[in-house]
Parts: C-alpha cells; structure tokens; sequence
C-alpha cells in the first residue's frame, strides 16, 4: 500500500465531531450530485440518488450533512422514503440527522421505509431516529468492470436497459452471461435491513 494512499485513508478515518446546535439548517440543498461537483471528494455518499427534497447543515457557511427524502422506490405503502444521509468526511455531526429529519418532516409528515446495506450498516442510525426493522432481504448483485472500474447496479440492466452499456447482446443469453461476456463480473452484496416509522 503506498504512503499517499495510507494518508488519505487516515484522514477519512479520523472523525471530528461537530455539534448541531452550532450548525445552520438549509432547507433548498441542491441535489447529492450537484454538492459533490462543488465540493468534490468532500461529501461522503453511497452512490447517487436523486430524491425531491434535500436538506443540508452547513458549519461555517461549508456543506457537512446532506439528507435526501423521495417517493419510495420499492414499497408505496408508505409516504416517504430516506434515500440518503450523507456527511462530509471526517465529521460527525452529533444529532444532525435528527435535526433534519425533524425539520423534514414538520412540513412533510407521513410514514417512512428506508433500507441500510449490510455491507456497512447495522442500522444503529435508524433505530436512534425512531425506526423499526421490518425485515432483512436476501443478497442482490451488481456487476463491475474491472478494467474501468465501473459498477453497474442490476436494475440499470434489466430487460432491453442492458444494451445501453454493452455493444453486443445476445438475446439468448442470460443477463449475466452477457455482461460476462462484455468484460463484468458480477458481485454480490449482504442484503439490506428494512426500516419504517410510522
């Protein structure tokens, strides 16, 4: 491992904890793709996602927590779902995602679901702001061009959404073999861990 790599891995890995009375609500965030092309590498995210309502907390005028509500992708059953919260490495803003959460939905009520990978999560944050595991789901897949580096998640290539990313599709073969075929291999995650709260 390189010394510029281990820096960089120290830095992501030390957490200063920033208080959320000291922070400022901003309730027009511009959407996760937007914060990370103006403050690139700085906001911690777990792949993009777009939601319609985006709350940030701001220390010093600086961007450090993002939430991100929408309409439930999986389950319309319920109102809202948390897609994303984000935070700027290498800070811990202690109560922030109840702080947003509560100014959420103040103006918005209605039930929530929300899903925690199990890759990086126990759900701890869920079930501080109140929610309840319903269920856990079975492992999924995605594929990875290793070469590029490219990670496609298996809803971008399911049906005719796959000849988007491969030039030549068998409609013979399975998803897999022709993403296989294309230079993907396929990975498998933990499942994830369904929260709701009514």
């Amino acid at each position: 491992m390189s010394i510029d790599l281990i820096e960089e891995l120290k830095q992501h890995l030390a957490v200063q904890p920033v208080n959320s009375s000291l922070i400022k609500l901003e309730k027009k965030i511009p959407g996760i793709s937007q914060c990370l092309e103006s403050c690139p590498g700085k906001i911690l995210v777990k792949g993009m996602v777009s939601g319609s309502h985006n709350i940030g907390l701001k220390y010093e005028g600086e961007l450090v927590s993002l939430l991100v509500m929408g309409s439930p992708r999986f389950n319309k059953k319920y109102k809202w779902e948390l897609l994303r919260y984000c935070t700027k490495v290498g800070i811990t803003v202690v109560g922030g995602a109840s702080k947003l959460l509560s100014s959420f939905l103040k103006e918005n009520p209605g039930t929530l679901i929300s899903y925690a990978d199990r890759r990086w999560s126990q759900g701890n944050l869920y079930k501080t702001l109140g929610f309840k595991e319903i269920n856990r789901t079975a492992p999924s897949h995605s594929y990875v061009d290793l070469h590029e580096m490219i990670r496609l998640s298996t809803y971008k290539v399911r049906g005719d959404k796959i000849k988007r990313y491969i030039d030549k599709h068998d409609p013979r073969l399975t998803e897999a073999a022709n993403m296989q075929l294309a230079g993907y291999e396929r990975i498998f995650d933990c499942g994830s861990l369904v929260f709701t709260k009514e």
